[in-house]
């Protein structure tokens, strides 16, 4: 998963701040980008559970197994099993907890051009009103 820095999500909003950039088109376009990331997200999620859930029925297994009389190769299998489901479930995890982490990111940058841009737009309201209130009403017929 990509991070904010690798995708130039700053430069895009400050370009949007400069007026360079159409504000609607630009958050569409960011929005469609990093929707696919909610998908991924999800998607490991489901298998996150779906491992605990054979973890858990391997650590059934495992408890009824370990007195009874299987071969060195059987329980080794086994293990090996339970290895794998903990190195997978490890690695979606950290792939959630990245995709948690650039949401976090995403949300703060946007909360922060979004109170750039009411300032923005606050300071040339309040300029424009000072330049009304300045102007001499016989320029006008």
């Amino acid at each position: 998963m990509k991070t904010l820095e690798t995708d130039n999500v700053q430069s895009e909003l400050f370009l949007i701040y400069a007026n360079v950039k159409d504000k609607c088109k630009t958050f569409t376009e960011l929005a469609k980008k990093y929707s696919q990331h909610k998908v991924e997200i999800k998607e490991m999620s489901q298998r996150v559970y779906k491992i605990l859930e054979d973890i858990e029925t391997l650590m059934v297994e495992f408890s009824k197994e370990k007195g009874d009389s299987k071969t060195d190769l059987e329980r080794v299998e086994f293990l090996r099993l339970i290895d794998e489901k903990c190195n997978t479930f490890n690695s979606c995890f950290s792939t959630i907890q990245r995709g948690g982490h650039f949401y976090i990111q995403l949300a703060a940058h946007i909360e922060q051009l979004t109170q750039t841009i009411n300032d923005f737009v606050m300071s040339r309201k309040i300029e424009k009103e000072e330049i009304l209130s300045h102007a001499s009403p016989s320029g006008q017929s």
